[in-house]
């Protein structure tokens, strides 16, 4: 399933264990703290925990980078 919600949708979605792929487009600029986030806070108490990714994939459309992720467990090496 695509969700291409908000913060709030994103957060909730990986604290639940739900995502198996992201793809992520990254703009050739920064706004900073004055920007909408793309993820609200994961009350993660180690480091540990927080949710690992692969890049499976780059590209390049038009000045954007985009990539795109995949969890160890989907690529076989959970």
């Amino acid at each position: 399933m695509l969700a291409e919600g908000g913060a709030a949708l994103a957060a909730g979605l990986l604290r639940a264990g739900l995502v198996d792929r992201l793809a992520w487009f990254h703009a050739p600029a920064i706004i900073g703290g004055d920007g909408r986030p793309a993820l609200d806070a994961l009350p993660l108490e180690l480091l540990s925990a927080m949710p690992r990714y692969r890049r499976t994939a780059l590209a390049l459309p038009g000045a954007d980078l985009f990539s795109e992720y995949e969890t160890a467990s989907e690529m076989g090496t959970a």
